[in-house]
C-alpha cells in the first residue's frame, strides 16, 4: 500500500504507524526472549529482559529527534 510519499510500506501485524515516526524492529524466536526470566510476574507484568531494554532504548537513542516514538 502506498503511503503519503507515494513509497510503499512495509506490512505490519500491528496499528498502522502514522507519519514521521520511526520503527524499532525486534526479532526474537519465541516471545519469552523479550522477558526476564527471573521476573515471577504474570506474563502480562513481566519486566524486559535487561539485554532487550538496551537494544530498544539503544535504537530509540538512534532515531532522529525529527522522529516520533509511539509506545
Amino acid at each position: 500500500m502506498p503511503n503519503a510519499s507515494g513509497t510503499k510500506d512495509k506490512a505490519t501485524a500491528g496499528d498502522p504507524i502514522p507519519p514521521k515516526c520511526s520503527v524499532i524492529e525486534v526479532h526474537v524466536g519465541e516471545l519469552k526472549q523479550l522477558f526476564n526470566a527471573i521476573d515471577p510476574s504474570p506474563f502480562r507484568d513481566k519486566d524486559l529482559d535487561p539485554k532487550a531494554e538496551e537494544f530498544i532504548v539503544g535504537c530509540a537513542k538512534s532515531c532522529p529527534v525529527t522522529q516520533r516514538l509511539l509506545w
